[in-house]
Order: C-alpha cells, then structure tokens, then sequence
C-alpha cells in the first residue's frame, strides 16, 4: 500500500475515534500512541515492543515523515477541537506531550488556530497552559533555528510570522480580562527577545563552521514586531547584548548589521527609528547600519530626509546618531548633501511660515551640528553654496515677527561663519539668551564626531561616552573648530553698520511683474499653484528655467512634482510667450534629471485622461531634451557662478590677480608683433571629442515609448483614431535614436525601432508614414555601418523593397522624396562596407 494512502487512513480511523471516545482514558491511549510516533527513536521498531495501537499506526521513518509534513498540524487542531473539554483536562499531561515533542514551527500554528475555532472556557485555558509550557520547554528558539538553517524545511513563512507576532491579540480577544499574564504584549515580546537572543548565539555557531544558514526570519519577525508598535520592548532586550557582540568579532558585528539590514522595507521606518532612540552614541549605530544609506533607498530616504526635515525629536541622541553616522569617511558625500537640503528646508520663508517652531529649531539643531563636522576641504569646496544658502535665510527669519525665529536665524549665521570662516572677521548679533539660544550655542561648540570614538570600546563606559558632548571643550577642541584665532574683534558697538556687508548676487533683487521673484523650487511651485494671484503666478513661471538652475539641490526630489504641475498648467492669463516659457523649464527639468522625468513621462504618455495635446508635448518634451542631452557641453562658466561672491574675498587678492592676467596679456602681444613666421598653421581645428551625456539615460527615453503603442484605451487609440499622435510618436522615436549616436545601446535601438516600422510601414496616414521613413533614415545614420551590414542585413534588405514599392507608388511626394533619400543613404553605406572589405 502507498504510504500516503495507509497514513491518511490511519488519520482518519484515529480522527473518528477521538469523536467517539467515551472515557478519558481512550482519549489518552489514542493520544499516545501519536506521542510515540513522535518519537524519532521509536521509528524502525516492531509494533510488538510499543503498545498495540489501535489507529493501524507504524512506527518506521516513512510513516513518521508523511505523518509529521501532511497530517500533524491539522490532527492536533481536531483533537483540540472535537474531544470532550472533561477528558482532554484529565489528560493535560499527554496532550502537551503531543504539542511539546512534536515540531515547533507545526505545533504553534495548530494552538493558534483551535483558538479562533474554539468557544468552550475550559479548552481555551487548557490552550493557554499548553502555549505557557510550550514557550517555557524553549519551543521558540527551536521554531526559530528551524526557519534560520538554509535545509530546513521551510513552514509557511508569513503565516508563520503572523502566528507568532498576532499571539497575544488572539488571545486578548478570547481570553478578556482572564488572560495570562505571560501572553501580556509587553511580557511576551520581552520573552521572543530573549529568545532571538538564544537564536543568534546558535546561528552563530553554525557560522563558525559552515554558511548555510539565514537570519532572514528574524528579519521578517523584528519587522513584524515593530509594526504593531512593540519595537522599544523588544530592543530593551536584544540591543544590549547586540552591542556587546558587535564588538566581539568581524563575524558577531556582521550578523549583528544583517540582522537589521534584511528587515523588509515597510519596517524599516520604526526599526530605524528605535534604533535611533535606544542607542546611546552613535558608534554601534555605524555597525548596525554600515553604508546601507548608500545603497538602500529607502535607508537613504529615512536617515536624510524623513528623521530630519519630516519628524522631529527632542532627544538629543537622535541627531548625534545620524551625524555620527553620516561623518565616516564613506559616507561625508551625503552628509554635505543633507546640508545642503537642510539649508535649501531651512531658508524657505514658507517653510518657516508653515511648520512648528519645535520643528524648525530641531532642524537648526541638525544644520549647526552637521556644519561643525565640516573638514577644510569641505568647507573650501562648498563654502560659497552654503553661505548664500545660509544668508538668504537669515533674510527671512528676520523678516518674521516671531522673536524666537529671528534668533534662531542670527544665531546659526553666527555659529556658521564661526565654522567657515575660522580666521576672519565674524558676525556677532545681540541675542537675548534663553534655553534654546545656550543649546545652539553649546552645540556650535561641541567637540567634532571622529573615528577616535569608534575605537573606543564604551560597552562598560556608556555613562562616559554619553557625557562627552556635555563637557566643556579644551583649548586644543575650540581651534580644531573655529581656527587659530589672533584675537577678538571688538564687534560689542551698538551700531551694525560697522559690520562687513554680505554680497549677494546680481539680479536678487530685481522684480518680475512688480513684486520679488521666487528664489527656490518650492516658491515657483506654489506660485505656479497660485491661481487666485496672477503677479505671482506669472513671476513664477518667468524666473522658473533660471531657478531650475540655480536651486539644483531641491530639483531632483521636486523634479516630478514640478513637471506634472507644467504638464497641466493653462494659460489663465494670456501671458506672452506662454507656451515657450512653459515648455522650456519642462525640458530644463528634464535635462537635469532626465531618468526620473522621463520615467515619469513616458508613463504617463500612455495614461488615461490626457488631451491630445498633452501627449503631444511628452512627446516633443523628451525629443527636445534627448537633443541638448547629446550636444557637446560647451560651457565655459565657473561651477559656482550661480552662487554669491566670496562673502569675505579679499579684493586686494582679486585686484593682484588681475593686474597679473594683464601683465601675461601684454608681454605676449609684444613677442606675438616682432616675431616674424614663414608658415603658419592650419586655421582649420580638429574636432575635439566630448562625452555624450545623453547615452546613458537613452534607455529610460526610448523603450518605454515603444512598449504601449498597440494598446487600445477609450480615450487613446494609436492605431486607430488618434494617428496623429503616433505620426509624432514616430518623429520622437526618430530624433531621440540620433542623439543616442555612437552609443552601445543605439544597437538595441536601432533594431528594436526597425521592428516598429516594419510592422507600420503600410499605414494608412501619410504623416505617420513620413514619421516612419525619418525613423528609418535616422537608424542608417546612428550606428556603424558595420553593424547593419551584419546585425541588421535582412532586415534592411526588406526595408529597401518596401523604399522602392513608396517610391514608385505612395501617393504622397513628401513621402517619395524621403524614401528616396534614406535609399541613397542605405546604398552608400552598403558601398562603404563593400569597399573597405575589398580593400
């Protein structure tokens, strides 16, 4: 008999006769019969040496393994379910025994589920007892090594997952106010930690010797633990010992980081957060995390922007973590980054207006100490962006009738020239000091975050680390900081004028339509969204490719917004040169972000609920800025010609340089007049090489426009009533394969557009027809010869018959002009081929 066959049998009979029991005591023979079978070492033996089972079992390994992978969850679920409550309370005993010896990861899943089945108080306390001797016989740890070793056979992993997390409000609900104690949330989630605890000191023992095994469960039940808000119970248990092996070895901080790391993404958010909250300093916060800000997005997006400019906190620890972390030296790219942004949030006038003065003083918090962590290099480089930043917001926090508002702008202008300019003249305002003034103040004075901390092993020195930041600087601290200082300028005059003025640029202050333009993408924005006040309206879309540039840092977290708001802007107000002023800042936009905006809007070409005019416009959007992408960058300009002059530039400095300029000028006109030459050399430059910057981002233009043509909507048909589009479609497809010329994935190009007109090629329209022999003709001249002599030869040869069919019988002329020239053009690359093989 097949095995699965005498098994589910056996089930079966076994099943009835439990329905059937009328004693205790042939509920329990049938129970233990199970137990045995349970029992690996009995597997092999003759029925003759184990009691006579009455539910045709046999104690061999095969038996056992069906049992165990097909019919032990669902036999102990019935038994739960179907026997007496008064039998199954005389026989606790074995009954346990049936749910303790038998397989974690199977036994758990059947409590759970009898719970929701079953209504009877007597067996939901049996339950209870049973889960309460299952949690203390170490049944966790055991359900957790079976789902962390690579061969294991794996349960229901999700299903698993929410067994385990969703057990106390299962219970809850049951049970009310005659819960066990044990299965409180807060108490049950303490046990799982220590549990993970045991866990990992096991997988770290196979890791000692093998890799074949995963932490990836744990993983999952941290991040199923943090979403229904336990996460600070939970890493009051696990962090302290986390942080005592991440220094141990290379090996426990690795476990340790992937731990945390392998969290699924729509956990990470309150798992990062807790991290943030429950660590001290940020050293052991550095080895949780690594360089997964790097290289995880939504990391990236959390430590940068969420936990900085979003949320706000009143626990210090949280902005010396990320600071922390962002100052290794890996990861300082980013740290001027947020900045930056910090900055660009910071200075906004609406911004100020609109948000929270907790918020807006944690993120003056998070500027000053991301400022002081600057190094020389770093303040060389990024000085002048930073400063213009700086000073436009000092502009609007005075400007705001909140005292406290004003202070907070003077006093991290203050504290920021203190940290970029070191050795010169500094500004110095007279600041009423309150709790929030001596806070900044005491921050901006802070000794700098460095690896030397890192070194440190402060497991058994928390108190010492925690109290650094609060010990007054040494002398040695103070001019690593601010600089060798020759001594005080006496700026206590009542009179601010004697203070150096700060140079902006030219044209700030210029006004566009009677009022002052919008400096940032977040003024445009809202300005383009002011449709109940024109001047302002209007300023913004005037200045908006002039911001676009300048304001580079916000743009590619606004480039979407900022291109949909274009997309579906009107003309509201007859505004001269509407469409041009409108058009170019979306090419802008594209240009300097183009894989999100054109992601963006080769999506949205084929959505529903767009005129016609605005597929259009995607389409001659992407054409344009796919041109200026492959242009040569002729550019000639300073890379901070858009930022302020040097706030403290010595002009005696600037006047020598000048005055050195003339002085080579002069002496080489004179050498140049009497120097006498018999030849001369060619007028005629060599064409330089330059990079086509447009080839790496070809893909994100072009093959999504050609996934959706054939795809019939109520609003769209390509195919059918809307060919002008496609005609337009063609065209686009055409010029954005030019400006992918001389690139490797032009190949892919070249062959992916062959197939579209081949299958269009006898349309009915002549527009599309004509869009489809430029298509053609752009393929010729785009990539080498070689490859459509090799890669494409059949396929041209069948396009030459059909240039030949339009020429002699298309009624168009335009369309016969054309397939006439691209015919000449693929003869003569045939020519060339030919010849350079004879050759």
């Amino acid at each position: 008999m097949d095995i699965s066959v005498e098994v589910r049998t056996a089930i079966n009979g076994a099943k009835k006769q439990v329905i059937a029991c009328k004693s205790a005591q042939e509920l329990s023979d049938i129970i233990l019969q199970f137990v045995h079978l349970l029992d690996s070492s009995h597997a092999g033996y003759s029925q003759k040496e184990l009691p006579l089972s009455s539910c045709g079992i046999r104690y061999s390994v095969e038996f056992r393994k069906e049992f165990l992978s097909r019919h032990y969850s669902n036999f102990c679920e019935h038994i739960l379910i179907h026997a007496v409550p008064r039998f199954l309370r005389d026989e606790k005993c074995i009954l346990t025994r049936l749910f303790v010896e038998g397989p974690a990861e199977l036994s758990l899943p059947a409590l759970v589920s009898a719970i929701a089945s079953i209504t009877h108080t007597d067996k939901l306390h049996l339950i209870v007892s049973i889960l309460d001797d299952f949690a203390s016989h170490g049944k966790f740890t055991e359900l957790f090594m079976s789902q962390c070793l690579v061969d294991s056979p794996k349960i229901q992993t999700q299903e698993l997952l929410m067994v385990v997390t969703s057990l106390p409000d299962k219970l809850a609900n049951k049970m009310k106010l005659a819960l066990n104690g044990k299965f409180h949330p807060n108490i049950y989630y303490t046990m799982l930690g220590k549990e993970i605890i045991k866990t990992i000191i096991k997988v770290h023992e196979i890791a000692c010797k093998t890799t074949d095994y995963s932490t990836l469960f744990l993983s999952n039940l941290i991040g199923k633990i943090a979403l229904r808000g336990s996460t600070a119970t939970l890493f009051d248990v696990i962090l302290p010992q986390l942080k005592e092996w991440c220094y141990t070895s290379p090996l426990w901080s690795n476990t340790c980081s992937t731990l945390f790391l392998q969290v699924p993404e729509s956990a990470l958010e309150p798992v990062i957060e807790c991290l943030l909250k429950k660590i001290k300093f940020y050293p052991f916060f550095c080895k949780i995390l690594k360089d997964s800000v790097l290289s995880n997005a939504v990391v990236k997006h959390l430590i940068t922007h969420k936990f900085l400019l979003v949320r706000y906190y009143k626990d210090p620890n949280i902005l010396q973590n990320i600071m922390g972390y962002l100052c290794a030296d890996t990861r300082r790219t980013v740290l001027i980054d947020v900045l930056k942004t910090m900055l660009g949030h910071w200075s906004n006038s609406n911004t100020i207006k609109h948000s929270s003065y907790e918020q807006h003083f944690y993120i003056t918090e998070a500027i000053i100490l991301a400022t002081i962590q600057l190094n020389a290099t770093e303040i060389s480089e990024s000085k002048n962006d930073l400063l213009h930043k700086m000073l436009s917001g000092v502009q609007a926090h005075l400007e705001n009738p909140n005292n406290k508002i004003q202070q907070l702008g003077m006093v991290t202008a203050e504290c920021m020239t203190t940290c970029l300019h070191p050795d010169d003249q500094r500004l110095k305002f007279e600041i009423e000091q309150d709790d929030d003034v001596k806070i900044l103040r005491d921050l901006a004075a802070s000794p700098k975050f460095g690896s030397d901390f890192e070194k440190q092993n402060f497991l058994n020195k928390e108190n010492v680390v925690e109290n650094a930041l609060d010990k007054t600087p040494t002398n040695h601290d103070v001019n690593d900081l601010n600089g060798t200082n020759n001594g005080k300028a006496s700026l206590d005059d009542d009179n601010e004028d004697d203070l150096q003025p700060f140079e902006m640029s030219e044209g700030d202050n210029d006004l566009v339509e009677g009022i002052r333009p919008p400096r940032y993408l977040s003024q445009c924005i809202d300005g383009l969204l002011a449709s109940d006040d024109p001047k302002r309206h209007i300023a913004s879309l005037r200045v908006l490719t002039k911001v676009t540039k300048i304001d580079c840092d916000n743009l590619p977290h606004q480039c979407v917004q900022l291109v949909t708001i274009l997309l579906h802007l009107q003309d509201k107000y007859s505004l001269e040169k509407y469409n041009e002023l409108r058009f170019a800042a979306m090419v802008e936009v594209t240009v300097r972000c183009p894989i999100q905006v054109a992601g963006y809007l080769t999506k949205e070409f084929y959505a529903q609920n767009y005129s016609l005019r605005q597929r259009m416009d995607i389409l001659d959007i992407l054409a344009t800025a796919a041109v200026e992408l492959s242009k040569p960058d002729t550019s000639k300009e300073a890379s901070n010609s858009h930022l302020s002059t040097t706030v403290l530039a010595s002009s005696v400095n600037i006047s020598e340089e000048a005055a050195t300029k003339n002085w080579k000028t002069v002496v080489q006109e004179r050498i140049d007049k009497k120097t006498r030459r018999f030849s001369k050399k060619s007028s005629v430059v060599a064409p330089k090489a330059s990079l086509n910057k447009f080839a790496n981002v070809a893909g994100h233009f072009f093959f999504p426009l050609l996934q959706g043509y054939d795809n019939q909507q109520n609003t769209f048909d390509l195919l059918g009533k809307d060919c002008m589009v496609l005609g337009s479609l063609t065209c686009s497809l055409g010029n954005i394969m030019y400006s992918a010329r001389g690139s490797l994935i032009a190949q892919n190009m070249a062959k992916s557009l062959l197939e579209f007109v081949w299958v269009l090629r006898y349309h009915n329209d002549a527009h599309v027809r004509q869009g489809l022999l430029f298509s053609l003709a752009m393929v010729v001249v785009s990539v080498p010869g070689f490859f459509l002599m090799t890669e494409v030869q059949s396929e041209l040869a069948e396009c030459q018959s059909w240039l030949e069919n339009v020429l002699q019988n298309d009624p168009s002329s335009q369309c016969r002009e054309l397939a006439l020239q691209v015919l000449v053009s693929i003869r003569d690359v045939f020519q060339k081929q030919f010849n350079s093989v004879s050759d």
